[in-house]
């Protein structure tokens, strides 16, 4: 709901604020020009008495004084009846300038307050204030919700990069458009007096006896203890006046001074109301503070950044989601449905259940894990959970397991937990059996005991219904088919063989695309159907969009239906299959070294990451493989980048040799000096492997990383450890 209102404020709102914050960095300008078109060095040491004493000298008939927020001071006085202004130079009194008023900044400045419109557009730019600041709260909620809490709000974001680049902007961008939007609402609300009068003082003339004759200005004690730099306005005294005084204005209040003896005969400060009123006026506008007007312009120039990127967003989001219709509301329903989901791929069986049960009768409401609340209607719960990675829960559930344990309810609700999986993984099913347990710890009662489903199986989905439909006591027919991407074609167009005498057939496979792709780069994932399959298998690319290629590194695997079929390509041979963004195993945004650690085809994706090397960052590699004269992937590309100084350090190792023999966790364990003091400096680990190996490396960095008060645990929460496992 909160993401809803975030979007819907955004869009609708866009045009609106987007001529408010274009018309602000415009009006964000001249504060510096002002300031910088200004003397003000070397003016610290002048008082008001020294400043008035020089401007008489210069210019007879001096009026009144005044100091602009950007420290000008400007003269007014009347020579032989006529009216007169200047900027004068505060350290000698002469006359330097006329005061000019720019049309184009007064035009500006109007446009931003109303939009030209008077009532009707001050109106419109309130409204726009009020979406601005809503936008800053909803978003800064959403962000911390997708973070996992407040606390990590500033880790660096996951997504595809228009998510990445929308996030990082309005974190870099939040505090200044927050302060506009509050302050400008102020403002529009002191427009309409909706706000109490905010006067400045106006000090009442006292009751005394001058003797008529005014002193020097320059020796007035009074204007002689106020500085420069505290000014605002001084009125001279009138000739035809009883009384001589001088009126008055500095940052602090209003005064009269007698213009004999140079007493302060009254002095009334600015109440609380009228500080809060002005440092408000300040922080809106930057007069008076041009660094803050140029960081407030900055603020504004991320919104149509923030724009764009949130519209690509929002019709990513909408394109890519699984229409829940005749969705009841949580509150109202005696059904639940929970998806927990990667890719979207088990949002489409959630769908077909919900279709179903409502089709029967049920109230449902279908909803991602992370929005598991109190149910109040509920009479039963089912869980429909995918695994990510080595058994992390999958983005729209990695909240559920905190809030289930401090969600209390009055009635626990009978649960069924349906798992997604694939069974050649060591850890199938492994998050939605964190689920079903912690369920159970909860006290809630089994509606069914948990099911998993194996590659998306269809057949297993309808076997399920055909399960939960004698706990119900109505038939529940589910016979969805998951619908796969859109797929491409290419053609294999080099093709590098390994392994063969070790029993470990390896292909690098390299394939040219039939049409131009979208942006894709290494780490990310190629998924091919096999002929005769349903179920696609993925591989980490090798190869990004720069190099016009797709690389992938395919070991052949016993009774491995996709790797065979890959393995039996020849040269100008065709596939199908479709690319998919894998956020999470990504090279870090900073220039912190990195410690590369993989085995077998593990070296695929941690290759290209060597191959985009540009900034020359540290890069350590721990790879092992069989035998260096039959499976030494990429030995000539990967000792080239240790010449050219894309890659630091080679470290491969080999489990089938007389002498060295070992495994990669054997190599990082022989360079433990080395590898916790580059992880103490903020190194990064890619790990990039089958399960087993993927285990080792974590047990074997805990064991070299424990003296230090470390683990992969603590890594992985600094987002520093990061793993692709097949």
């Amino acid at each position: 709901m909160l993401r809803q209102l975030h979007s819907l404020l955004g869009i609708s709102a866009g045009l609106l604020l987007g001529l408010l914050v274009l018309t602000a960095v415009a009006v964000s300008i001249y504060p510096t020009l002002e300031r910088f078109n200004t003397t003000v060095m070397g003016t610290s040491h002048i008082s008001v008495a020294e400043l008035a004493s020089k401007a008489i000298k210069h210019q007879p008939g001096v009026e009144e004084l005044q100091r602009t927020p950007a420290g000008a001071v400007v003269i007014y006085y009347s020579d032989k009846n006529n009216m007169g202004t200047a900027i004068i130079d505060p350290i000698t009194g002469v006359a330097i300038a006329k005061p000019t008023s720019s049309p184009i900044k007064s035009w500006l400045k109007k446009f931003h307050r109303s939009y030209l419109l008077d009532t009707p557009g001050r109106i419109a730019t309130a409204v726009g204030a009020l979406v601005m600041l809503l936008l800053g709260l909803t978003g800064l909620y959403l962000l911390a919700n997708r973070a996992g809490g407040w606390r990590y709000i500033c880790h660096k974001p996951q997504g595809n990069w228009q998510q990445r680049l929308h996030i990082q902007t309005a974190l870099i961008a939040v505090l200044g458009l927050t302060i506009s939007a509050t302050t400008g609402l102020y403002m529009s609300a002191d427009t309409f007096s909706l706000l109490p009068p905010m006067n400045s003082p106006d000090p009442m003339p006292p009751s005394f006896l001058s003797t008529g004759v005014s002193a020097d200005v320059g020796t007035l004690p009074a204007l002689k203890n106020i500085p420069l730099a505290d000014l605002r306005e001084l009125v001279f005294p009138h000739s035809f006046m009883e009384n001589q005084v001088y009126y008055i204005r500095t940052n602090h209040g209003a005064g009269i001074i007698a213009a004999d003896t140079g007493a302060m005969l009254v002095f009334e400060p600015y109440n609380l109301w009228q500080q809060s009123f002005e440092l408000i006026y300040q922080l809106h506008t930057g007069e008076g503070l041009w660094w803050f007007a140029l960081l407030l312009g900055a603020s504004a120039l991320a919104m149509p950044l923030l724009f764009c990127t949130g519209i690509i967003i929002w019709w990513q989001r909408r394109r890519g989601r699984v229409r829940i219709r005749a969705n009841i509301t949580s509150q109202l329903a005696d059904t639940i449905i929970l998806v927990g989901s990667e890719n979207n791929n088990t949002w489409g069986f959630a769908n077909h259940l919900h279709k179903a049960l409502t089709k029967v009768g049920y109230q449902v409401h279908t909803a991602a894990m992370n929005s598991l609340v109190n149910y109040p209607k509920a009479k039963r719960l089912f869980i429909l959970a995918a695994t990510y990675g080595n058994g992390e829960p999958p983005s729209s559930a990695k909240l559920f397991l905190n809030r289930l344990e401090k969600l209390t309810v009055k009635a626990p609700i009978p649960y069924a937990v349906l798992g997604f999986g694939d069974r050649q993984f060591p850890q199938y099913c492994a998050y939605a059996k964190s689920a079903a347990v912690a369920l159970q710890h909860k006290g809630w009662p089994e509606l069914l005991p948990p099911v998993f489903i194996d590659r998306q199986s269809s057949q297993h989905f309808s076997q399920w219904g055909q399960a939960i439909s004698k706990p119900l006591g109505r038939e529940i027919s589910l016979d969805y088919t998951p619908k796969l991407p859109k797929s491409i074609a290419l053609q294999l167009v080099s093709r590098t063989d390994y392994g063969a005498e070790v029993g470990a057939p390896t292909a690098v496979l390299v394939f040219k695309p039939a049409t131009k792709l979208k942006n894709y780069q290494a780490g990310d994932l190629f998924a091919v159907v096999a002929p005769g399959t349903t179920v696609p298998r993925y591989y980490s690319l090798v190869s990004s969009r720069s190099e016009g290629t797709v690389e992938i590194c395919v070991r052949k695997h016993p009774a491995g239906v996709c790797s065979e079929y890959l393995h039996n390509l020849k040269r100008g041979d065709s596939v199908h299959g479709f690319l998919q963004a894998n956020t999470k195993f990504r090279l870090p945004a900073n220039k912190a070294p990195v410690i590369l650690v993989g085995a077998g085809t593990g070296i695929g994706p941690l290759l290209g990451f060597i191959r985009s090397n540009g900034r020359r960052r540290p890069l350590y590699l721990y790879w092992g493989g069989r035998d260096p004269k039959s499976d030494f992937l990429y030995e000539k590309e990967l000792k080239q980048h240790v010449n050219s100084g894309g890659l630091t350090q080679l470290n491969a190792i080999f489990s089938r040799v007389e002498q060295g023999r070992g495994y990669v966790q054997n190599k990082l364990l022989n360079d433990q000096a080395q590898v916790t003091s580059l992880i103490q400096a903020g190194a990064y680990v890619l790990v990039c492997g089958g399960r087993n190996i993927a285990a080792d490396v974590v047990s074997t960095l805990n064991q070299m990383l424990a003296p230090i008060g470390m683990n992969v645990t603590s890594l992985k929460a600094e987002e520093r450890y990061r793993e692709d496992i097949y």
